[in-house]
C-alpha cells in the first residue's frame, strides 16, 4: 500500500533534474505529509506529454464511472493499483498500456506493526533526491458538469527486504523507477516489457527512519513530520 506521501522539494529543482517543463498554473505547494484520502492534486508526468510536469488528483476515476457519487466511491479503491492485476482489473486495464505516468515525491510513509503498536516510518532515497513512482492516470469526463478531471493511481508491488521489514503486515511497496527507466516506462506498451519494471527486486536505493506522524493533526506544512524520532514505547533494534 502507499497512502501517504511527502512532497517538499522545489518544483523547479524536480523539473531541472528530470528535464521537464512546468505548467505554472499547476505548480504545487510544499506539503510534508499528504493523505491520499483527501484526494489531493500531485505533480506527475503523463505518457501523452512526457516532457511536462503536470498534476492530477490522487484516486483514479475510470471512464465507465457515470456520476460524481460513483466517482467518490471508486476513488477510495483506486488510490493504489496492484501490479499483479493491472491487466485484468476493470479500473486499470484500459490505462496500463497507453496512460502510464510517473509521480515525483520526496518520500512516503508506512507503518510497522510491533505487537499492538503501529510505528510510522518515513522512506526516502539514500541521497535524498526525489523518487519517481510508477503509476496510471485517466482523464474522466464528469457527465454532470462537463468538466475533465485528471486522476491517477500509484502502482504497488511485492516489497523488497527493507520494505518487507517495515510494512510487515501487507508487505507491499510503491513501484520505484530509476532515473534512466522513466522514459522507457512511459513509452512501453507491451505487457512483458511493462511487467519488467514491476518485478520485485532485492536492490534498493531507499532508506528509512521512524517519525512522529500524528494523522489526526494538520501535518501538511510541518517539516518536523519527516524528522527522525525514537518512539519511547518501543525497544526495537535498527533495521539498517
Amino acid at each position: 500500500m502507499c497512502y501517504h506521501l511527502s512532497i517538499h522539494a522545489n518544483k523547479e529543482s524536480i523539473a531541472n533534474k528530470f528535464e521537464l517543463a512546468i505548467l505554472p498554473e499547476k505548480n504545487e505547494k510544499i506539503r510534508y505529509h499528504i493523505n491520499a484520502f483527501d484526494f489531493p492534486k500531485v505533480g506527475l508526468v503523463m505518457q501523452q506529454s512526457p516532457l511536462l510536469l503536470n498534476s492530477a488528483h490522487w484516486g483514479l476515476i475510470p471512464n465507465f464511472v457515470k456520476s460524481e457519487a460513483e466517482a467518490r466511491t471508486i476513488s477510495n479503491n483506486t488510490i493504489n493499483a496492484k501490479s499483479e492485476t493491472l491487466f485484468v482489473r476493470a479500473s486499470f486495464k484500459d490505462s496500463i498500456q497507453n496512460n502510464k505516468c510517473v509521480i515525483f515525491v520526496d518520500g512516503f510513509f508506512e507503518w510497522q506493526k510491533q505487537g499492538q503498536l503501529k510505528i510510522p516510518y518515513y522512506i526516502y532515497a539514500k541521497d535524498k533526491s526525489p523518487l519517481a513512482l510508477a503509476g496510471l492516470y485517466n482523464t474522466w469526463n464528469n457527465p454532470e458538469t462537463g468538466e475533465k478531471i485528471d486522476t491517477f493511481s500509484i502502482i504497488t508491488k511485492a516489497a523488497n527486504p527493507l520494505m518487507e521489514s517495515i510494512h510487515n503486515s501487507k508487505k507491499r511497496m510503491p513501484a520505484i523507477l530509476e532515473h534512466d527507466q522513466i522514459k522507457d516506462w512511459l513509452r512501453s506498451t507491451e505487457r512483458n516489457k511493462i511487467n519488467q519494471f514491476l518485478e520485485p527486486n532485492e536492490h534498493s536505493n531507499i532508506t528509512a527512519h521512524t517519525v512522529n506522524l500524528n494523522l489526526k493533526s494538520n501535518n501538511l506544512s510541518n517539516p518536523k513530520v519527516i524528522d527522525p524520532y525514537q518512539h519511547p514505547k518501543t525497544a526495537q533494534q535498527s533495521l539498517f
